[in-house]
């Protein structure tokens, strides 16, 4: 972990930790994981948001991976969590071309799927939502 203190002059602190690790695999597979804990303090408030990220891609084949979670605190509370994961990301000269992206939290269920260069849908618990 990596510590950074952070003080503004309006009396604020910021606490930033973080770490990651990369590693690289035969066949050109590189993984990169994360952790991260921030805090904000101001008056007599205190914010967190903290979590775990991955990411995996295969330049030689154009596959991705994508998973996170993040959870936003207030004084200790939870007040919002959040995962984001993806399933079949494929990338080509076009960008993405394949594959889904999801962020879920208590309400919210966002899929985007990408069925081809250009072509995306986005729905939010399962009603479709215009992308223009």
């Amino acid at each position: 972990m990596k510590d950074i203190d952070l003080s503004s002059p309006s009396g604020a602190t910021r606490s930033i930790q973080s770490s990651y690790s990369v590693t690289f695999v035969l066949g050109g597979a590189v993984t990169v994981e994360k952790e991260f804990d921030h805090v904000f303090s101001k008056d007599a408030d205190t914010y967190q948001y903290k979590g775990k990220s991955k990411y995996v891609a295969n330049p030689s084949t154009g596959d991705l991976a994508i998973s996170s979670e993040i959870s936003y605190l207030k004084n200790g509370s939870d007040i919002g969590s959040y995962t984001i994961s993806s399933s079949d990301l494929h990338a080509s000269f076009c960008g993405l071309d394949k594959g889904s992206i999801e962020l879920k939290n208590a309400s919210h269920h966002y899929v985007l799927t990408i069925s081809g260069c250009g072509q995306h849908t986005l729905t939010d618990n399962g009603t479709a939502i215009p992308l223009n």
